[in-house]
């Protein structure tokens, strides 16, 4: 995943099977973004409502009218319940997505269930819908289906890039390639007699040193991060 995301956020579960492949999207917290996001929102509605405070209690201590300014603890008293409300996440679904048997189903907890034939899912993407995130299945025939607005990005990302991961077309297995000493590594330009490792995409062989330093297959536009090793 992009942005450093190398693991999953706590709200994934991802489980594989010979038979097929299951996404659990769990319930999110009830905070945004953290429990110290609620608390600071609540936190700071508190340290409002006692500013807003100030000119009313001002006056009484002085025994003068306090007029409008019994408003100001009412108002920040709003405002502060805003925020928190804000912070909560009020729309906590789950929901399992499984693809297996040729098909992808999912399952809401809200009870909605939908299922497609895998051949005819044309892309699946978390989408920017219309102002909250989204998950958007696209069959090849039909309407699309989206689900999950709302959901963080990340979340949605991980949930895409493991449904087009196990929609994917099974690859053909390659045929095993003796490597012969000799031939120049594309990274260091020296020549590869031993420690030689295969491109898992392309089968470009390079030393394994040099795959290590370069993090990725040095050919070009290839960029896979998988390697094999050489008989």
């Amino acid at each position: 995943m992009d942005d450093g995301r190398a693991l999953p956020p706590d709200t994934i579960q991802f489980r594989r099977w010979s038979g097929g492949v299951e996404i659990a999207l769990l319930k999110p917290p009830i905070a945004l973004k953290s429990r110290g996001h609620l608390w600071g929102a609540l936190g700071g509605s508190i340290a409002l409502l006692f500013l807003s405070s100030v000119p009313t209690l001002a006056f009484a201590l002085f025994h003068q009218e306090a007029g409008l300014t019994v408003l100001f603890p009412m108002l920040g008293a709003a405002i502060g319940a805003v925020c928190i409300a804000s912070a909560i996440k009020w729309d906590r679904e789950a929901a399992v997505l499984e693809v297996r048997d040729g098909y992808l189903t999912l399952v809401r907890s809200s009870g909605d269930r939908k299922q497609w034939p895998v051949a005819e899912i044309a892309s699946v993407q978390a989408i920017w819908a219309a102002g909250p995130w989204a998950l958007k299945i696209t069959p090849r025939q039909g309407d699309s289906y989206t689900a999950f607005k709302g959901r963080g990005r990340i979340e949605l990302d991980w949930v895409a890039g493991l449904l087009r991961a196990a929609l994917a077309p099974t690859r053909p297995a390659v045929p095993a390639v003796q490597i012969l000493p000799g031939g120049e590594c594309q990274v260091c330009g020296s020549a590869m007699e031993e420690r030689i490792v295969l491109c898992a995409k392309c089968r470009t062989p390079h030393h394994e040193e040099c795959w290590t330093f370069n993090g990725s297959c040095s050919t070009y536009a290839c960029k896979e991060i998988r390697f094999t090793r050489s008989a």
